[in-house]
């Protein structure tokens, strides 16, 4: 991967959000449950934004929660405490649900 290139849906899978997706599913059904509340609306936005659930529209998606992930870590300092981790918890929560959504309809 260049500099300059967006992670793919695969690398995040091999990554961060493929451990993230281990680490939840190992706790079992609590932890499914909150993977799919995600995923449902991560599923629900993307197919509102483009229609249908596609590989091209996830990795959109996944591409905009990294920049607002980026936003986030360079305004850190402007938000209120508490709200900080609360934030970057929820866009790693969707970047993480995203991706499962791709290995779970064989889209990667």
């Amino acid at each position: 991967m260049s500099e300059t290139s967006w992670p793919t849906i695969r690398d995040w899978l091999d990554n961060a959000a493929g451990a993230n997706i281990a680490c939840i599913l190992a706790k079992g059904h609590r932890g499914k449950q909150l993977l799919e509340l995600y995923a449902q609306d991560v599923t629900d936005t993307v197919t509102a934004a483009f229609g249908e659930v596609t590989l091209p529209a996830l990795t959109l998606y996944v591409h905009s929660m990294a920049r607002a992930d980026q936003i986030l870590t360079e305004s850190m300092d402007d938000l209120p405490e508490g709200l900080q981790e609360r934030t970057g918890a929820e866009l790693h929560w969707r970047i993480t649900a995203t991706c499962w959504i791709a290995r779970e309809q064989g889209l990667v």
